[in-house]
């Protein structure tokens, strides 16, 4: 997902206003030549009197964000949000502010209004044991008296945990919509014990575990418990699935279909192709990463990997695309890391005969459908499934911002924000509520 952050800071004199008059709960839209996204931000002063907010732009799944550069001295006021920096003012009355942000052409305004919070859900940090070690998460609970489904979101491979909206976003999303959402660091990050290595087996214990946990409390519907694997978070959901039959659907967002190895060039090529690299480079970096392979998987000299990588030109068009040994580790440690993340779903895909709702995105050079798709459709063929594929979407499922009609013509021509594909958040809700797929139209 590509967005346009900047970093001008704007300063001005908001006459008479004191702190005071910024706080509480604000509703909005950023607009730019009439296109406009919701926003609303939430601003309180801390003890010590300092401003301090979070923002959310529901058409993102951003919710809670900390504000950035939020400061007031009484006659100046800042902010800086996912779209750079904004100078608010006070409008008469106090119940409105507006600002603009030049720094983007055309420029982009942002308009707010004073309204009434209105809470939809609960969060609660909880701490699920496996073995010795500790899974922390965030659970979501939406406000409902009955016992509601639960969605289980499992991570990829970054390793940003819950600090970051894009993982975040899809419990506050669910819960908005009437579903648990369980959120949460995976081992090694955050909250989580940390750990040198883990291996995918152990990611799909702990995912297994937070299932039997969960599914026990009070107000979750235990008959309708599943999980939402992103990424690298497919193939685990995929191995907990098969192995705790407590799980009664599956979504993949953007989870490969393909083994650990295949995804991999799958990568390497299309993120290359992307970038216009001319054939010669792209052979050579895939050329590069088979090698890995061969020594790991294939009993190849590890000599030829250690010569590899001795010999890969920083400056290569394709060196910062490939993987390489971390800082200070050996050409072992390589090795020892292939070997421990070796994989391939279709067997466990094969076994399901749970509901399974994958997506992918046409923008997508992380996992491209023309190498997942067939595939995942074949290894489903036997169980209720539903495959996907959004139109100009990313490997994040977000359809990205673009000027629609090419040119600055308002109403027929007009600025698309980024957001997250509309289809997946009711999708997911869908599948939540009745474990089932409901009749086409």
């Amino acid at each position: 997902m590509r967005l346009v952050v900047l970093s001008i800071a704007f300063l001005f004199a908001l006459a008479g206003a004191s702190r005071a008059d910024v706080t509480g709960h604000w509703e909005g839209a950023i607009t730019r030549l009439g296109s406009a996204q919701p926003i609303s931000l939430d601003i309180h002063a801390n003890p010590d009197g300092m401003l301090a907010g979070t923002y959310d732009i529901p058409e993102l799944t951003l919710y809670g964000e900390p504000i950035k550069d939020l400061r007031s001295d009484g006659k100046a006021l800042s902010i800086q949000i996912l779209y750079g920096s904004f100078a608010l003012a006070m409008q008469p009355g106090g119940d409105e502010m507006t600002a603009v942000n030049a720094g983007w052409n055309p420029a982009v305004d942002l308009h707010l209004k004073r309204a009434v919070a209105t809470a939809s859900y609960e969060a609660r940090d909880s701490v699920v044991p496996v073995g010795g070690v500790r899974i922390a998460g965030t659970l979501y609970l939406p406000d409902r008296r009955e016992r509601v489904p639960l969605v289980v979101v499992v991570p990829g491979s970054d390793n940003g945990g819950r600090k970051v909206w894009e993982l975040r976003g899809y419990a506050v999303a669910l819960a908005q919509n009437g579903i648990a959402a369980f959120v949460y660091d995976k081992r090694g990050v955050g909250g989580s014990t940390h750990v040198a290595r883990a291996t995918f087996d152990q990611y799909a214990g702990d995912a297994v575990a937070i299932v039997d946990k969960l599914r026990a409390l009070p107000g979750i519907d235990p008959s309708r418990v599943g999980l939402l694997g992103l990424s690298q978070g497919g193939w685990i959901s995929i191995m907990a699935a098969r192995r705790d039959p407590n799980v009664r659907f599956v979504v993949l967002g953007s989870g490969p279909s393909r083994s650990v190895e295949q995804q991999e060039m799958d990568r390497v090529e299309f993120t290359l192709r992307g970038r216009d690299a001319t054939r010669a480079d792209i052979d050579a970096a895939l050329a590069y990463t088979r090698v890995m392979y061969d020594v790991a998987f294939r009993g190849a000299d590890k000599a030829l990997l250690a010569a590899s990588i001795a010999g890969l030109d920083p400056k290569a068009a394709w060196a910062d695309v490939v993987m390489g040994p971390d800082p200070g580790e050996t050409t072992d440690g390589v090795i020892a890391d292939l070997r421990e993340q070796r994989y391939d779903p279709t067997a466990d895909l094969r076994a399901l005969r749970i509901p399974v709702l994958a997506f992918f995105g046409t923008s997508d050079t992380m996992v491209p459908p023309v190498r997942n798709v067939a595939a995942m459709e074949a290894d489903l063929a036997h169980t209720h499934h539903r495959v996907v594929v959004i139109d100009g979407a990313s490997h994040g499922l977000f359809t990205g911002q673009h000027l629609i009609g090419g040119d600055w013509k308002w109403p027929a021509m007009f600025w698309h924000w980024d957001r997250r594909a509309a289809i997946v958040i009711p999708s997911i809700v869908s599948l939540a509520r009745t474990t089932r797929f409901p009749a086409s139209p």
